[in-house]
């Protein structure tokens, strides 16, 4: 909730976090290439100077209701949209947004970004918390198989049967 639009360079496509992240440490997030991300800040833009408009006054906030700081995560606001969006967990309950995280991390890991940029790209400083958000699910115990079963299927092309020789008594 802290980012400003100051962070958020469109021409380039980059999210520079400087002094808002949890442990300090500056952040960039590349959004150039993701046209989803684009057009929803850019959507959030158009938002923000329409309320810029009504009140008067520069909003530096990227997220805001209705041009007023918000103090705290509106949970019933993300409760609507995720039951709209049709974004909800395996319970029929709307996922929380730490569930955010650890889809990120898995959406990376299984789109073969290396470990430690995922840890960069997240903020996960160490292997021990990057595994308690990397979950392991029955989905990806079957990709895991269908990749192995996959890697068999070439393998068995390329090979030559060659018949072994008989030893002489």
């Amino acid at each position: 909730m802290p980012l400003l639009w100051k962070h958020i360079d469109f021409e380039r496509g980059v999210i520079d976090c400087v002094g808002i992240t949890k442990n300090d440490d500056p952040k960039r997030f590349y959004f150039k290439d993701d046209p989803d991300l684009t057009a929803a800040l850019q959507d959030q833009l158009r938002y923000t100077r329409k309320w810029e408009k009504r009140k008067g006054k520069v909003i530096p906030e990227v997220f805001h209701r209705c041009g007023k700081v918000m103090q705290n995560f509106p949970y019933e606001a993300w409760r609507k949209a995720c039951e709209r969006a049709g974004v909800l967990g395996k319970d029929g309950r709307a996922k929380i947004p730490h569930d955010n995280c650890r889809s990120g991390i898995r959406n990376f890991d299984r789109s073969g970004v290396p470990k430690e940029v995922t840890k960069a790209l997240t903020g996960r400083k160490t292997d021990e918390i990057f595994r308690r958000y990397r979950i392991i699910d029955d989905e990806d115990r079957q990709d895991a198989i269908a990749v192995l079963a996959q890697a068999r299927k070439r393998e068995k092309g390329k090979r030559k049967v060659v018949p072994m020789k008989r030893r002489q008594a």
